[in-house]
């Protein structure tokens, strides 16, 4: 329960230190720089895959990802995994308002889903290919 507690505090914290930085709409058009690609919208990948994915396709934003989850203490490393799983479980019209929220506390991952549309087209048609589940996409190598 505390740790529940510290999970909700600091993503309150995190809220709103980039709430000033983020503009939570909840509506997406193709001039909007927070859209998220219509492929990872539409993706049934798991979010292991996209990381993967994203590990061989963008180097540079894998490594931002991954170097930011792995300075993270458990809990919230285990709050970053569950709250991008629960995005993953909604339906593709659900997902951009859900990336929008989340932007708002954990915008360096929320990168996995605001690539450039040309990237974000190469990790969706490379990600269904790799393991469903594979934990040591969250390592650095």
């Amino acid at each position: 329960m505390t740790s529940l507690r510290s999970l909700r505090k600091a993503t309150s914290v995190l809220g709103a230190v980039a709430a000033g930085a983020v503009a939570l709409s909840g509506v997406a058009s193709a001039d909007d720089p927070n859209a998220v690609p219509q492929a990872l919208l539409d993706t049934q990948c798991s979010l292991d895959q996209l990381m993967a994915a994203t590990k061989v396709v963008d180097p540079v934003a894998y490594g931002e990802i991954v170097g930011k989850y792995n300075s993270e203490p458990g809990w919230i490393q285990g709050g970053v995994i569950y709250h991008m799983n629960l995005l993953l479980q909604k339906p593709p019209a659900q997902r951009q308002a859900e990336v929008d929220e989340l932007a708002g506390i954990f915008p360096v991952y929320m990168q996995l889903f605001r690539a450039d549309e040309g990237v974000a087209n190469q990790v969706a048609a490379k990600c269904p290919s790799l393991p469903a589940t594979d934990p040591s996409v969250w390592n650095p190598v």
